[in-house]
């Protein structure tokens, strides 16, 4: 079971979708990840807020991972893989120029 902060998806995004925009808005580079299947409903919801998510993800700025590829690579949770992983995509910030790097991770762990 993973725990869950929110009682709703409409609820979780109406809590982070603000601090998503000044991300973005302030340069920060954004890595997300969400379960596959939840996809095109995240960059719909980026689209609401006023997120060109073709551009931002053009220019280095943004981009979307699938739960399954971040978290079970080989069909199995590694965790030292994740926080592995995890500190590789927040030290990229600096090759592209950004202030700062911000991870969204909706639905917990995209279950």
């Amino acid at each position: 079971m993973s725990a869950r902060f929110f009682n709703s998806d409409e609820e979780e995004y109406r809590v982070l979708l603000p601090f998503i925009k000044d991300g973005f808005e302030r340069g920060d580079k954004a890595i997300h990840v969400v379960s596959p299947d939840q996809h095109c409903d995240h960059l719909q919801r980026l689209a609401g807020i006023g997120i060109d998510s073709a551009a931002v993800q053009g220019s280095g700025q943004f981009e979307l991972r699938s739960s399954t590829e971040t978290y079970l690579q080989d069909g199995r949770f590694d965790q030292d893989r994740m926080l592995q992983s995890f500190e590789q995509m927040a030290s990229g910030n600096a090759e592209g120029g950004f202030p700062l790097s911000s991870h969204c991770l909706p639905h917990g762990l995209g279950a």
